[in-house]
């Protein structure tokens, strides 16, 4: 059976930005007494132009496509109300080769300290379009042997 119809979800990144954070709530608290994160999210100018031109790019391919007899588009005017952040914030504390480009060098060290390293989705330079735990699992056995080394 040919489906004739359809839906399109898109996922994209947004640029780094430091309006962004992730921070700790000073009150709120969970079950166990832990301050509840709380994640500022927000997407740039940039991000904006850059969502609107991929938009216009894909319809356009899309139409131009000799197997596609139609294709509506909603209004970009809506979007906004929409467009959410993922489940997996990744890139807060990225992965860099100088302290100006991140916050912890290619062996997860953070840049300034002697003894404090990172393995988590923080790290990432830059996320893919999948669910992130097999990258973090595999980054903390890198950090876990490179540790080992240093003994």
């Amino acid at each position: 059976l040919r489906s004739h119809r359809g839906d399109l979800f898109f996922m994209t990144e947004q640029l780094p930005n430091p309006h962004s954070q992730v921070s700790l709530s000073e009150r709120e608290r969970d079950r166990y007494g832990m301050p509840i994160a709380r994640v500022h999210w927000q997407l740039s100018g940039q991000d904006i132009e850059m969502f609107t031109q991929y938009h216009e790019l894909l319809m356009t391919g899309l139409r131009a496509h000799g197997d596609v007899s139609s294709c509506r588009a909603d209004p970009m005017t809506g979007w906004r109300d929409t467009c959410a952040s993922a489940a997996h914030h990744l890139g807060t504390a990225r992965m860099a080769a100088t302290p100006e480009h991140g916050v912890v060098d290619p062996d997860l060290k953070v840049f300034g300290f002697e003894n404090v390293w990172l393995s988590d989705g923080s790290v990432f330079p830059t996320a893919g379009s999948v669910n992130p735990s097999l990258t973090i699992c595999a980054l903390r056995r890198r950090l876990g042997d490179h540790l080992q080394a240093l003994r």
